[in-house]
């Protein structure tokens, strides 16, 4: 268990990933702006305020996990792909 722990966790890289809310806000909001489709339309389909989901594409908000599933579902992309900021 020592060695594989060491391999797939060297000291000098961190085991856990952070989620950058900047990086990821980008993505969301580009997304919306290429589908066409409005603040209020996307709010409407996740059941949130558009101040919610304002704070969340200004980067300025955690998105919550329930949130992030159903952006990816809207938006055709991986989960993995709107943490990491790909599009």
């Amino acid at each position: 268990m020592r060695n594989w722990s060491q391999i797939c966790f060297p000291k000098h890289k961190p085991k856990l990933k952070s989620i950058g809310k900047k990086e990821m806000s980008k993505v969301i909001k580009n997304q919306r702006v290429i589908y066409g489709m409005t603040l209020k339309y996307v709010a409407d389909l996740l059941h949130i305020s558009e101040a919610t989901l304002k704070s969340y594409e200004m980067g300025s908000r955690l998105v919550r996990i329930d949130v992030l599933y159903q952006l990816s579902q809207i938006y055709n992309m991986t989960i993995d792909d709107l943490i990491n900021g790909y599009h």
